[in-house]
């Protein structure tokens, strides 16, 4: 299972969206932003990995995903995690050549905080993890 490369394809599927990379630039959507970097931009941590295992071995993997969107304005953050949202909950998306599938992406939570003049929207997701079967 490919669950821990999880962030790989959420950084693929956030910059294919013109209505994310129209709030924000693609340069700026990255996972664990450690560094300083300009606003607004958006984040992604991988979580924890809950894999489901049949006689056949790992089957699935539940990843949970927390996505940090980040601006200094907060109508603008707010519009960024709406538009992250949209982009992510309840699609699939699968790369055939590596063999790996998204079957379902749900927003479980979600929260939001002011630093200073930093506003932060968190969305917590659970992505569903699998091969593609042929």
């Amino acid at each position: 299972m490919k669950g821990l490369l999880i962030n790989k394809y959420i950084r693929k599927i956030l910059i294919e969206q013109k209505e994310v990379t129209d709030l924000v630039d693609p340069r700026n959507i990255k996972a664990l932003i450690l560094s300083p970097t300009s606003f607004p931009f958006i984040s992604f941590q991988r979580g924890n990995i809950r894999p489901e295992y049949t006689k056949d071995g790992n089957v699935e993997d539940t990843v949970s995903v927390e996505v940090i969107c980040v601006a200094n304005d907060y109508e603008q953050a707010v519009n960024i995690a709406q538009a992250v949202r949209e982009t992510l909950e309840k699609h699939s998306y699968g790369v055939p050549k590596d063999n790996f599938l998204i079957k379902d992406m749900i927003l479980k939570d979600s929260d939001e905080d002011q630093i200073e003049d930093v506003y932060v929207q968190s969305l917590y997701f659970d992505f569903l993890v699998t091969n593609i079967t042929k």
